[in-house]
This record gives structure tokens, sequence and C-alpha cells, in this order.
């Protein structure tokens, strides 16, 4: 059994050893270093200023959401998002 640092696993976007080198390595255990942040966590318009672990009125955050849809342009699917694996039989 080998223990890999991240640095080892080679973690990019979308990539890593394990993607690059298929068939070579078994994962049977992961460990994760997670923290909180004490800061405000983002919303979609960034006017709701809300802390990690709470969460606005339901209203305001209605709102904000759909202001942010409104001034976006409408998302088309890109030929990398509509693609999907082959189904197994």
């Amino acid at each position: 059994m080998v223990r890999l640092s991240a640095a080892a696993c080679g973690f990019g976007y979308r990539t890593s050893v394990f993607k690059t080198q298929p068939g070579r390595w078994t994962i049977l255990a992961v460990i994760l270093r997670l923290t909180v942040a004490a800061a405000p966590r983002p919303s979609p318009t960034g006017t709701l200023d809300v802390l990690l672990g709470s969460w606005p009125p339901l209203a305001e955050a209605v709102t904000a959401v759909l202001a942010d849809r409104r001034a976006r342009p409408p998302c088309r699917p890109t030929a990398a998002s509509a693609a999907r694996p082959p189904r197994r039989a």
C-alpha cells in the first residue's frame, strides 16, 4: 500500500494521475482536510452577505437569484456540456 500526497496525485482541473494512468491505482481511502471560512459565502448577485452556516431569508434569496438570472444571457448547451458518457449495457 502506498500513501500519496496531494502533490503526488497531480491534481489539476479535471485531471490527476488517476486519470492519466488508468488502471495503475486503486483508491482505498481518502483523507480530506477541510477548513471553516469565517468570510461571507458568495451569493448570486453579491448582495446577500450571509455568514457561513447561516441562511438568508427565503424571499431575499429568491429575489437575488431571479435578478441574477435576468441579468445574464440565456444558457445554451455547448458541445462539452451536451456530451454524455456512453451507456453501458
